[in-house]
Formats: C-alpha cells, structure tokens, sequence
C-alpha cells in the first residue's frame, strides 16, 4: 500500500513537498512540483517553503502553520505566490495537512498552479474594463455594484468609485422590491433578459435591456449584466405607433368632415333660401348668427380633412422670409404679441401650401398666447436649417429647415409632451380646441416634413417644425 501511495504521489499532476515539522526543510518534492520550480532534487533539499514564497516571512508562516501544529485544524488553505528558481513567479493555492514521514513529524503541502486561472481571470477583466458595451458586476442580494466598465461610467455619468458606493436600485427607477425580485429571477437563471428604466447622473432617464447571468469569481457569487442603451429604438417605436393610431384616427376623421360637409351644403342652401326670402329684422340677427355658428364648424371639418390623407397641401415655391414677416405682422395685431423674429440668410428653396402653413404656425402662435401668464405674449422665432441628427429617426436623410418658434408661457408637464398632437387632447378646458396641434402636425407630415416639441414646466414651450428644401 505505501508503494501505491509513493506511486500516485510522485505522478500526481499537481506539485507535492514535504517538509519537516520543525525546521520546515524540504523532505521529498514530486516530479511535477521539480520540474515547475525549476531547482535540482539536492538545490531544493536545502530550502524551506518560506524560501520560495516572497509573499512569507519565518514568522507569518509560523502564524499559517500553528493550527495545524496544534491540532486544531486537520488543513489548512491559502492562496499564495511561488518563486521559480529564474525569479519567476506564478500564483498557487497551496492545501496542507501534517503527517508522518520516516518516523517524523512532516507537512504535506499540495501545490495547485493557478495560472492558467488567473490569465483566463485576466482576460476577463480586460474584455470587462474595456469592451464597449455597457458592463456592471452586481451583488444580487444586496443590489451593491460591485465593479463597472468604462463603457458603464461614461453611460451613467458617475465615476468608478461613484458607482462602487451605489447599489443598482439607486440607478433602475423601479421600487427596492421590485429591483430585488427580478435580481432573484436572474440569480436563479429563471430569466436573464429584462426592460428597465435607467437614471443616470444628469437625471435624464433611458429606456434599456439589460441581459444578465450569474458568476462566480472567486468566493463571490455574482450579477455579470450586460446593459444596451435602445432609449432610440424605444422613441422610434412610440413614434411608430402614435403615427398607427393618427392614420387610423385619419380615415375615420375624413370619412365624418365629408359626411358633415353634404349635411352643410343642405344647410347652407335652405339658410340662404330662408335669408332671401326673411324681411324681418329679427330673424335676419338669427341667420346672421346661424352663419357665424356654421362657418365655425366648417373651420372644424376643415381642420378634420387637413388631419386626413384627404388635406394633401398645394405645393408652390415660396419665399419663406417674406412668408413669415407677412403673417407674424398680422399676428402682432391679431393676438396682442410681441414677436422677435431671425432668419439665416440663403437658406435653400421651399414648397409649400402657403395656407395650410400659415394654419399650422397660427395653431402653434393660439397655444402660446393661451399659455402666457402676461397680458401681452412674448414669442422668439429663429429659423434656420436643422441639424439632421434631431430627425434622423422620424425623416429620410436630406436637408430640412427648422422654425423655431419659443413662448415663456407655462410650459407643458413632461407627463402629457408626448400627448400635445394626438386628436382631441387638450389641457385648455375653456378653449377646448383639441384639434389645433393635430392639424399642425398632420400638416407638417403631409409637406413631408415634422414638428418637434420641447418644454418644462414654468419654463415656457419651444416648437420646432421641420420643411424639406427642394434641392
């Protein structure tokens, strides 16, 4: 039995020393642990173990081996690094129990080389520290993040020992305990893709997908989540439905504002038989009111076929300089504001339906006004050509110009921004005038062009509108 037990020894892939109890040196070193530590049989007969671990002093591994001297532990394990004869080192774990060799009290260490471990753990933290996606390691049971890759510093804005002192509820807008479950979900490998609302430092929040697995590294049961920024996709997507429900909407709006013209035209045939042949005075106030109350409505189907495919603009060039002054003078007068007005020079040619733009901007000059505190509305203009980037989801690539059209009004709550167009919505209870902004969009669309809205609260509101140039 001892020559089978001598024999697995000495083959053993692993390093095997045995060193005496109370001078520590060397007894016996197996092939494997010769041939790594690179000195002879008679060179390593001479050493102790502290000899080949700089990491060690005589009196730090005394402190190691005590336990077992005393008996109070039958092994002990520890992680090291191992001196080569050239000065090389290589990390190790080393595994030691006490025994018995020729009649003498010894130690057998176990030598586990661990650097293939540590170069695969290397390369890891390598393609962790500089790969692009967004990385964060994270503690599923507390939510600590425990390390984050540059891409993930750059992304949320914090810093490396910023991120490193927050847990990953301080960043995802769900509640503690929601953050919690889905972190056990992934834990358990029950789910490892999810959608999640990201803050970041600026306080600007994105839509994001987040894949994440378990790891372990070293003692450490881990969250490796991988995180892609689709804020863009997730835009474009409501942008593409909120089109759906407006070509929906659409139909149904013309297929009404026809049905509602035929009814008009009879209206106003009898109204005008009645008024031809009415001498009374009274009734003549009447039919005069009636015509008043029947062009109103006839402003609204109007505005329902605009919103329609049925609204396609006459195009015609323009001249967009004189276009504007034209209409912001009759505004100043008409709605009591106060207009500055400024135009890059040369921009490139314009078509477009001269009345159905003038629509849109008086639709987008009514929300200002109704949205200034002050007796007399303050409104900036600039126009100039767009920087692509802004529509590059929504248009086709080609260049547009941009008229921007700013009020120091109330603002809009960031709830219902993404609202303002739809048909029908508006926070003016008084006016009720839910179809302006719709118009305007629908508009705006049809010229092949968009309107853009931006605004805080008590901050006023800036609309941008969008017209391709012809070349």
């Amino acid at each position: 039995m001892e020559q089978l037990v001598s024999v697995i020894l000495e083959n053993s892939l692993n390093e095997i020393y045995v060193f005496e109890e109370d001078t520590y040196k060397f007894l016996y070193l197996n092939k494997a642990a010769l041939k790594n530590i690179g000195y002879s049989e008679n060179e390593i007969l001479n050493l102790t173990p502290i000899d080949i671990k700089p990491e060690f002093t005589k009196e730090k591994f005394d402190l190691i081996m005590a336990p077992l001297k005393k008996g109070e532990k039958e092994r002990v394990i520890f992680n090291t690094l191992q001196r080569r004869k050239d000065g090389t080192t290589y990390p190790v774990m080393v595994s030691l129990t006490k025994g018995r060799y020729n009649n003498k009290g010894v130690f057998l260490a176990t030598i586990f080389d661990e650097s293939e471990l540590y170069r695969e753990k290397e390369k890891f933290e390598n393609m962790f520290r500089l790969h692009k996606a967004i990385m964060l390691l994270i503690d599923p049971e507390t939510g600590e993040i425990i390390d984050a890759n540059e891409s993930a510093q750059q992304f949320y804005g914090f810093n490396l020992n910023e991120l490193k002192c927050m847990k990953i509820q301080d960043i995802n807008i769900l509640s503690y305990e929601q953050v919690k479950c889905e972190m056990q979900r992934a834990k358990s490998e029950a789910r490892n893709y999810f959608n999640f609302k990201h803050r970041l430092k600026n306080g600007k929040v994105k839509d994001v997908e987040v894949y994440s697995s378990p790891i372990t590294l070293g003692d450490r049961s881990l969250l490796f989540s991988i995180i892609h920024d689709v804020s863009e996709r997730a835009k474009l997507l409501e942008i593409i439905q909120a089109e759906q429900k407006l070509n929906t909407v659409g139909t149904l709006a013309a297929g009404i504002a026809h049905n509602f013209n035929n009814v008009f035209t009879v209206i106003y045939g009898y109204l005008d038989a009645i008024e031809a042949l009415s001498t009374d005075k009274v009734v003549k106030d009447y039919i005069d009111k009636l015509w008043k109350v029947l062009d109103k409505s006839k402003s609204i189907t109007s505005k329902l076929i605009t919103f329609s495919e049925g609204g396609s603009p006459f195009l015609k060039t323009n001249n967009l300089d004189i276009f504007l002054l034209k209409i912001f003078q009759e505004f100043r007068g008409k709605y009591n504001i106060d207009v500055s007005y400024v135009m890059q020079q040369n921009l490139c040619e314009l078509e477009f339906d001269d009345n159905q733009i003038r629509n849109a901007i008086e639709e987008i000059i009514l929300n200002a006004v109704e949205a200034s505190s002050d007796s007399k509305a303050k409104i900036d203009v600039k126009v100039d050509y767009a920087d692509y980037t802004e529509v590059k989801n929504i248009l086709p690539k080609k260049r547009y110009v941009k008229i921007v059209i700013k009020d120091y009004g109330k603002g809009i709550n960031p709830g219902i921004i993404d609202k303002i167009f739809e048909p029908f919505f508006t926070t003016n209870l008084a006016q009720k005038r839910g179809l302006g902004l719709t118009s305007a969009y629908s508009i705006l669309k049809h010229h092949g062009g968009t309107i853009k809205v931006k605004s805080q609260p008590n901050e006023g509101a800036e609309f941008a509108l969008y017209l391709p140039c012809v070349k």
